[in-house]
């Protein structure tokens, strides 16, 4: 009987020792993954970010490189053949010839829009010329002076307040006193630019002749010697052109350099 009860108790410690292992076993893998733990959640989300951070820059670096396609693009050297580029320099001699003062886009005045086309009928348009009472005036049609404006200023008059001009016209005409023998000046463009938005950018030169009879609208580089050497190079201009149908209005006329 006492071998049988000692026995027992050898069982029974055996048992309870087997116990407190296995209990200590499994408290230490508890530990080993809470300190595991913090380290896999920070990891993940040190990778989520840097993912977030890694798209946003190359959302980022996209915009950048869509917005340098766009400033490249926006803005395109037209090519000038022969008979365009002399086309455009009578265009601009239009302006130049009668001595068009600058003006900023939506800003010409009546005075300088009646002023344009009063001479510019005189020069080129002579049959619209009158002539009244011996007074040493000129009369053109006001029908005529606004015509020549909205061809090339795509201006209409009959919807602007003129009550500034109405010095300047008389039963229907309007006046200016006639000048006679001398050499007007004449443009040349030096470069056209495609603003990507329907208007266009010239740079334009004004050259003033030093002698009668000289005026070339050809390109300078098909210039005779003769007007190479009587024509002085006066002004140089920054000018914003729309093209409407057929034909090129003007919108803006700045002088950038004078000589």
């Amino acid at each position: 009987m006492q071998i049988k009860g000692f026995i027992s108790k050898i069982i029974l410690l055996s048992l309870s020792a087997t116990l407190l292992l296995g209990c200590s076993s499994k408290d230490e893998n508890k530990d080993l993954a809470l300190n595991k733990a913090p380290e896999s959640i920070v990891d993940s989300s040190k990778e989520s970010i840097t993912e977030e951070q890694s798209t946003q820059t190359l959302q980022v670096s996209v915009e950048q490189s869509t917005s340098t396609q766009s400033v490249e693009t926006k803005e395109k050297e037209v090519p000038l053949d022969y008979e365009f580029h002399k086309k455009l320099n009578i265009f601009f001699s239009n302006f130049s010839e009668v001595y068009m003062p600058d003006f900023k886009e939506g800003d010409v005045t009546n005075e300088a829009l009646i002023h344009f086309s009063w001479w510019h009928n005189y020069i080129n348009n002579s049959n619209s010329l009158k002539s009244f009472n011996n007074d040493g005036y000129g009369y053109i049609s006001e029908n005529q002076i606004y015509k020549s404006i909205n061809k090339y200023f795509g201006i209409d008059m009959t919807t602007r307040n003129l009550s500034d001009v109405e010095s300047k016209r008389e039963n229907g005409y309007y006046k200016e006193i006639c000048a006679d023998g001398e050499a007007f000046p004449f443009s040349q463009l030096t470069k056209l630019l495609d603003n990507g938005d329907g208007t266009y950018t010239a740079d334009v030169d004004i050259y003033d002749p030093q002698a009668l009879d000289i005026c070339s609208y050809e390109p300078k580089d098909k210039w005779d010697e003769e007007t190479l050497v009587e024509s002085k190079l006066s002004r140089k201009m920054k000018c914003l052109i729309k093209k409407e149908g057929d034909r090129y209005v003007l919108l803006e006329y700045l002088t950038q350099m004078n000589y």
